[in-house]
């Protein structure tokens, strides 16, 4: 699909990525978003990326770091399930995991996960900072 559709004309693609990465998208946040994918890279590195991303495993080098983290993971996150966010979690010593209202694997302001990810984001600095 990506190398059909990226970088298209007709938004169809675009749109069918976008209303899953960020499902609670105000229209202009999803137009914006539509059209940072045509105009971001073209079909075949955006193949690639997905290719390299869905290979990646960091889960022995998570257990082997030794500083405060915080994981923050929204609930009806559609393109990384929650559990993921969890076991990623549970994989690093020591670790909160802070599950976020919302669906949208990227946090956009205006949405509840929003202020949710400012706020604990705050709380951890101060008291790990």
């Amino acid at each position: 699909m990506i190398e059909e559709g990226w970088g298209a004309s007709n938004p169809s693609y675009r749109h069918f990525f976008t209303s899953g990465f960020i499902p609670d998208a105000t229209t202009d946040q999803a137009n914006s978003f539509d059209e940072l994918q045509r105009v971001s890279t073209n079909k075949e590195n955006a193949a690639r990326i997905h290719v390299m991303n869905g290979a990646v495993d960091v889960s022995e080098l998570a257990k082997k770091l030794n500083k405060p983290c915080l994981v923050l993971h929204c609930e009806g996150d559609r393109v990384t399930p929650l559990e993921e966010g969890r076991r990623m979690a549970a994989l690093i010593p020591g670790a909160r995991f802070v599950p976020l209202k919302g669906n949208n694997h990227a946090i956009l302001e205006g949405t509840p996960a929003f202020d949710e990810f400012i706020t604990e984001i705050a709380n951890f600095v101060a008291e790990h900072g």
